[in-house]
């Protein structure tokens, strides 16, 4: 089927027209000027409450244990009343776990990192099977429909955007005899694709800065060895912030030549470091010092299949880490330390070694 540049009104996939294509392109193009990911879900949540009526809103992201937590929620309990963001405060599902869940986890029977879109027209009969579909009942009065799509950014499935029950249009009253149309819940779809790339432009905006304060730290050997104990913390601290995936990082600098001293660690507040151990580690040692020696990183996708190869056995088990990635700080060539990264669920972690390495 063939389009020409001027709007229309030829349906293109679920009774979505081509004019309403051009605004979706333009809706897309104002979330990219967003400078936040909360004026991202202002912005969206306005559009979907406009566009297609539903009587909640989420957005769930993925935390560090590897789940999706809620974000925000937006809408209305059977009273009329707002619900606020402090009702089921800490939601959250593992990948594939009750409605919400589903979006969130890849497909079955394929190799693909991202999930799929989830659509249930009768909650009502589920519900009893969800992990909070009892709490949603008596908040809500009733579920009847769902519509659950995934965020994906460049590697991955980072989300998902979930809409619950519509509301008539004109009293704004939740009615459990509506359901999403075809066209509602492809246009929703589409509006999850613009979303994902917003919030990913501001993801990789704010890891770039961290990024680039790494390089500038390792850029001149002489001013790295100067650095004070406040500037790696500074550093560290970055990247088991927020919008990094790592639950521990933990900074070994080399002293003489042979030996790696602990400096600095950083963690998230629900880490024990107490029983972690912090004594020297010769460069002939372990994962440090195999990172050290090869100036390549070392990754292990999943530590329980190669847990022998850690020191720190018992520490790690204790606070299920699940990935490591142990890489060399170059600069200039000369190493002259290592940074070991953990985080709370399997994670393949390319980028972070690239970007740090300073050549």
């Amino acid at each position: 089927m063939k389009f020409d540049n001027s709007p229309s009104e030829v349906p293109i996939e679920a009774g979505i027209s081509w004019s309403e294509i051009t605004e979706l392109r333009a809706f897309g193009n104002q979330l990219l000027r967003c400078q936040n990911i909360h004026e991202v879900v202002k912005v969206v949540f306005e559009k979907i409450d406009e566009e297609i009526h539903p009587q909640v809103i989420s957005l769930f992201t993925f935390a560090k244990d590897g789940r999706i937590r809620r974000f925000k929620i937006q809408g209305i309990d059977h009273e009329g009343k707002p619900i606020e963001d402090s009702w089921l405060e800490g939601e959250s599902y593992s990948p594939g776990e009750s409605f919400s869940g589903k979006a969130a986890a890849p497909g079955e029977n394929t190799s693909s990192p991202y999930g799929e879109p989830n659509i249930c027209q009768n909650l009502d009969q589920e519900a009893d099977n969800f992990i909070n579909g009892a709490a949603y009942k008596e908040k809500l009065g009733f579920l009847k429909c769902g519509i659950s799509v995934p965020l994906n950014g460049n590697n991955r499935t980072f989300g998902t955007l979930e809409v619950l029950n519509k509301v008539e249009i004109n009293t704004h009253i939740p009615n459990r005899q509506l359901s999403f149309t075809d066209k509602e819940i492809c246009w929703l779809t589409i509006v999850g694709s613009h979303v994902s790339a917003a919030i990913s432009r501001l993801r990789e905006e704010d890891k770039s800065k961290v990024y680039t304060n790494i390089s500038r730290m390792l850029a001149d050997p002489q001013d790295f060895r100067r650095s004070s104990k406040e500037a790696y913390k500074s550093v560290i601290d970055q990247l088991v912030g927020d919008l990094m995936p790592y639950k521990v990082c933990i900074l070994r600098l080399l002293e003489g030549s042979d030996t790696l001293f602990f400096v600095e660690e950083s963690h998230t507040e629900d880490v024990d470091m107490r029983s972690k151990g912090s004594a020297p580690r010769r460069i002939t040692e372990g994962l440090v010092g195999e990172a050290f020696q090869s100036g390549r990183p070392i990754k292990i996708e999943q530590i329980k299949n190669e847990i022998d190869r850690f020191k720190s056995r018992a520490w790690i088990e204790e606070q299920d880490m699940k990935s490591y990635i142990c890489f060399p700080l170059t600069v200039q060539g000369e190493s002259v330390g290592v940074l070991s990264l953990y985080t709370g669920y399997v994670r393949w972690t390319r980028r972070v070694g690239q970007e740090i390495d300073s050549e």
